[in-house]
């Protein structure tokens, strides 16, 4: 008998329902529990965890607990916690995050706002507001240089996408190298060519997971080194911009756009100069969402993995951060 425990702020009831219907009759059973009050109360029974945003805390009091799926991509939360990342590098339970399952639409949105700048829809917008036929020449992307700065699954569809889209595709990894993946990348860069990368491209996008080494690795220095016609894009993790630079960067005119779908906080405060500045676009971390269809899917099949003792889909090491 497999227990297993759901938790999702969005949508729980529906993971509770697909994973119930998809598991029938092979032994898994499944809660659902609707605060974190109900989850620790359910600490003593549960042996898999499914779901994301439970407190490290409520984790670490499951004795049982042998196997944990979380359903974003991002695990900088928990692994934030120094005993939660202590006990998953002594293997006191595995842990995979949400991989595979957000590649098409992030790429989907990354080239949607890469065509929404280049062919000047914000200003093609303003002309129709003002009743003006204006025929001004827009470029294409055919020749750009796009790099992808985070060369995992989520990147790897991106410069796909972009490849396609007859964009030359640079890409930055931890490795420096494509990792053995099909990738249409054309020039690879380990992390110490950043700034060249930066410096060389016409849309710089993110795509990193926050760790220990990627928090506020977007400083004013990188900012001065890019094209004043560049656009960034961030769809990895707020953290890893300094966001008091960027804004200064952006009055400065490099990059000349930002498209942003993560903050440092989040929502982002009122507050914050980004929601003003022009040619910058604010979008509340839609880029992606997790879905019961796509995440169900994914716990059974590396629920086979773990029973199996085989690698798990998106697998995380405490040791690397992600």
């Amino acid at each position: 008998m497999v227990r297993v425990l759901v938790y999702s702020r969005v949508r729980g009831e529906d993971y509770l329902d697909g994973l119930t219907r998809a598991a029938a009759g092979t032994g898994l059973e499944a809660r659902r529990a609707g605060t974190e009050e109900e989850a620790a109360s359910l600490a003593g029974w549960a042996d898999v965890f499914f779901g994301a945003g439970l407190s490290p805390a409520v984790l670490l009091s499951m004795p049982g607990l042998r196997f944990i799926q979380w359903i974003w991509a991002g695990v900088d939360v928990p692994l934030s916690h120094p005993e939660f990342a202590r006990a998953l590098v002594e293997g006191r339970f595995r842990m995979a995050r949400a991989v595979g399952v957000f590649d098409r639409s992030i790429a989907e949105y990354v080239m949607a706002f890469a065509y929404h700048v280049t062919k000047d829809i914000p200003g093609l917008m303003r002309a129709q507001a003002r009743q003006a036929w204006d025929r001004r020449p827009v470029e294409g992307l055919a020749g750009k240089v796009m790099g992808v700065v985070g060369f995992g699954s989520v990147g790897s569809a991106i410069a796909r996408l972009a490849s396609a889209s007859g964009l030359e595709v640079w890409g930055l990894r931890r490795t420096g190298s494509a990792g053995g993946r099909a990738s249409p990348a054309v020039r690879m860069f380990g992390p110490e060519g950043l700034p060249d990368l930066v410096a060389g491209v016409d849309f710089l996008v993110l795509a990193l997971p926050l760790t220990a080494s990627t928090k506020g690795l977007m400083t004013g220095d990188l900012f001065r080194l890019m094209k004043p016609t560049s656009v960034l894009i961030n769809v990895g993790r707020g953290a890893v911009i300094d966001e008091g630079d960027l804004v200064s960067a952006l009055k400065a005119g490099r990059p000349g756009w930002a498209v942003l779908d993560v903050f440092e906080t989040e929502p982002l405060p009122g507050a914050s100069e980004l929601w003003t500045i022009p040619n910058v676009v604010v979008t509340p971390h839609i880029a992606a969402l997790s879905q019961p269809h796509d995440l169900v899917p994914l716990l059974l099949r590396n629920l086979e993995n773990f029973r199996a003792g085989r690698p798990l889909e998106g697998e995380v090491r405490g040791d690397l951060g992600y």
